[in-house]
């Protein structure tokens, strides 16, 4: 068990090495045994320092939305960092550049996200998330690790704010103005990621524990079984990627093709 110092030292020492652009050694390496609860307390100190230096928070990320993958991991719910006006980059067009200098070793994402209008009502399932939700659009999160290996566990990639990096939000388009059957689209969608002109991976919306707006779900019943906030009037979510995460390095331009719901994709370039 982690003493209260060494939780407050994790938290310090994962968020200065963020903010220099540096690697450390993972927290499972330095306590053997860190818990999932203890993870999670390490990120919500993060998040006070954060708060504490004038970052204002946004909203949620969530991660490990592949169902596939929990059992060799050994979770049974996916996980979630908060993300914060610092971190959270709006689109007005679908096209844009992106520096990797702030990343260490950044993955591409593409998502959902979600915009509250007000809390959801998530005792009615997805018709209470929908009605809930002002706009959605199409985005990319870019996720890193500070981490100077790849044995981490799924303790190490909480306590280092699930990895997120930045989100790239295009434009929003409003709920009212979208399909009657919005929900079912959410489930059925596909998008089709491509690196240079070539395509890498197609994936679909189902893939995100069914639906992004199930994912959202998910989310809810992590937090009220951590006492933590509830989805709020206001939050941004990113709801989980819709393909594998891949590495992208600075030339290179990746685009987003979506069939089967109304958004548009998005092109980035990134630059050193």
């Amino acid at each position: 068990m982690l003493t209260d110092q060494q939780l407050s030292d994790c938290a310090a020492e994962l968020l200065a090495a963020r903010t220099a652009v540096r690697t450390l050694r993972p927290v499972s390496h330095r306590y053997p045994g860190v818990t999932l609860d203890e993870a999670y307390e390490i990120d919500a100190r993060v998040h006070r320092l954060r708060l504490a230096q004038g970052a204002v928070a946004l909203g949620r990320k969530i991660g490990l939305t592949n169902t596939s993958a929990w059992r060799k991991l050994g979770v049974e719910a996916p996980v979630w960092s908060s993300i914060y006006g610092h971190s959270v980059i709006h689109w007005t067009d679908t096209r844009g550049r992106l520096s990797l200098a702030p990343f260490l070793a950044p993955r591409i994402e593409p998502e959902v996200v979600v915009h509250f209008r007000e809390a959801p009502d998530v005792s009615q399932g997805e018709e209470g998330v929908l009605a809930a939700i002002d706009w959605i659009a199409s985005g990319y999160e870019i996720v890193q690790s500070n981490y100077d290996s790849k044995d981490t566990v799924v303790a190490d990639t909480v306590a280092n704010s699930v990895f997120h990096g930045c989100l790239v939000v295009g434009p929003q388009v409003a709920v009212s103005a979208l399909s009657d059957g919005l929900a079912e689209d959410l489930k059925h969608f596909s998008l089709l990621l491509s690196r240079d002109g070539v395509a890498v991976e197609k994936g679909e919306g189902r893939q995100v524990l069914g639906s992004p707006l199930q994912s959202i779900l998910a989310l809810a019943r992590v937090l009220a079984a951590q006492s933590r906030p509830p989805i709020a009037a206001g939050e941004i979510v990113t709801t989980g990627t819709i393909t594998t995460a891949y590495p992208v390095e600075a030339g290179q331009t990746w685009h987003s093709q979506i069939d089967g719901l109304d958004l548009t994709g998005l092109s980035i370039e990134f630059t050193a």
